[in-house]
């Protein structure tokens, strides 16, 4: 698993842009799944392995896939 939190402009390391992270309570995460910059994941949540997260995920939801999408949610 992978959390990135900060991007630049492209061929300048100069300027980065950090975006915060937030992860719930009881979150899953998959192996080798990617959580991008400015992303939050509510509680409960299960992340697939190897989903790409580019967007926000609600809580009691279980997503998947490159870019990740709602799969179902969860109970």
């Amino acid at each position: 698993m992978s959390v990135i939190t900060d991007n630049h402009e492209f061929g300048s390391l100069q300027y980065l842009h950090p975006k915060r992270v937030k992860i719930g309570n009881r979150v899953w995460i998959g192996a080798n799944a990617l959580i991008l910059p400015g992303v939050t994941i509510g509680d409960d949540a299960v992340i697939g392995g190897g989903a790409v997260v580019t967007s926000d995920v609600e809580s009691k939801t279980l997503v998947a896939g490159n870019p990740a999408k709602v799969i179902k949610k969860l109970l």
